[in-house]
């Protein structure tokens, strides 16, 4: 399986490894949302704009404060459904539970960190402008040019 991403350049002009991802709420609803890839990131962690916008199934038995070189902020746990695009257009679900941001400017992206990252052989590549999650049949070789 791999699952294409690529290099973002947002508003602040700093260039970004980003994989789409679609959260499912509570009501059915898929809600496209770029992720950054963080491998520094324990956890997933999307913004309070995301979280606010669309009714999530909370899980109360997770909330928590991350904490990060910005300092802490407090989150809300939500069990949801992640959904991601392989690039033969197969549809790859991960269910589980990510963290949300409860404060309007605790965080400025979405986070996909390493509960999700563990299951895939992670590339993010900015020479190469590659960002790829690999997992099942696909692997990957580093070879001397």
């Amino acid at each position: 399986m791999r699952i294409n991403g690529q290099w973002v350049s947002p508003e602040n002009g700093a260039v970004q490894p980003i994989v789409e991802v679609s959260l499912l709420d509570e009501v059915g609803t898929w809600h496209p949302v770029p992720f950054v890839v963080d491998t520094g990131a324990e956890v997933s962690v999307v913004r309070y704009q995301v979280f606010n916008d669309a009714p999530f199934e909370l899980d109360e038995s997770e909330g928590s404060a991350l904490v990060g070189f910005g300092g802490s902020s407090s989150t809300a746990a939500i069990r949801t459904k992640l959904r991601l695009s392989r690039d033969d257009g197969q549809i790859v679900t991960i269910s589980g539970i990510i963290h949300a941001s409860t404060d309007p400017i605790g965080l400025d992206d979405n986070l996909l960190g390493r509960d999700v990252l563990s299951n895939f052989a992670v590339i993010v590549d900015r020479p190469a402008n590659q960002v790829t999650l690999l997992a099942g049949n696909h692997r990957y070789q580093v070879v001397a040019s």
